[in-house]
């Protein structure tokens, strides 16, 4: 109810901005197709919803007596101890009307776990890339600088311990209706 309330007043008040163009304008026709693109627009533009949810990995004891990991989903504010291995899992879900381009995703890296190098994973095909640097830049290869011990200053490549954020920059359209999956691993520190 509340949406159709809302789309009738946006309609209205561009209605009435047409037909102020039509008055002040010529020819007529052409300012109502330019008001028709704009509302037809704003109704089919993606809407990308994002969801994380948190893995533990467990290692299970089998009746035969083998080993098996399964990853138990962890309810918010679970405990975890130093040496646990987490999957965060990020699903972006494109609840709009029209593809999703150009789609990034970046996740923060939390300060308490080392990320897993070479772990992040996509169910499509997309560019993997780090920041050292609380967000502000990103590389497929970061680099830091290190301070030695005679004072200079020298560039290293970054380890995974100096990663902040991972982003994923996926290179395929989401279709209206479908979802991304984006997963990597972090130990707990």
């Amino acid at each position: 109810m509340v949406k159709l309330k809302h789309l009738s007043l946006s309609l209205s008040a561009i209605f009435l901005i047409g037909a102020f163009h039509v008055i002040n304008t010529a020819p007529a026709s052409a300012g109502l197709e330019e008001i028709k693109e704009a509302i037809v627009g704003v109704i089919r533009r993606p809407n990308v919803k994002l969801s994380l949810t948190v893995y533990r990995q467990n290692i299970q004891r089998l009746k035969n007596g083998r080993k098996a990991l399964v990853w138990q989903k962890l309810p918010n504010n679970t405990k975890v101890i130093p040496g646990n291995i987490l999957r965060y899992t990020v699903v972006g879900r494109n609840d709009g009307k029209a593809e999703a381009k150009n789609l990034i995703i970046t996740q923060p890296i939390d300060s308490q776990t080392v990320y897993k190098a070479g772990s992040a994973k996509s169910n499509i095909n997309a560019e993997v890339s780090y920041s050292v640097n609380n967000g502000k830049s990103f590389d497929r290869n970061p680099k830091i600088e290190v301070k030695l011990a005679d004072g200079s200053v020298v560039k290293r490549q970054a380890s995974p311990q100096d990663y902040t954020h991972i982003r994923w920059k996926f290179n395929e359209s989401i279709a209206p209706n479908k979802q991304v999956k984006a997963t990597y691993l972090a130990e707990v520190r």
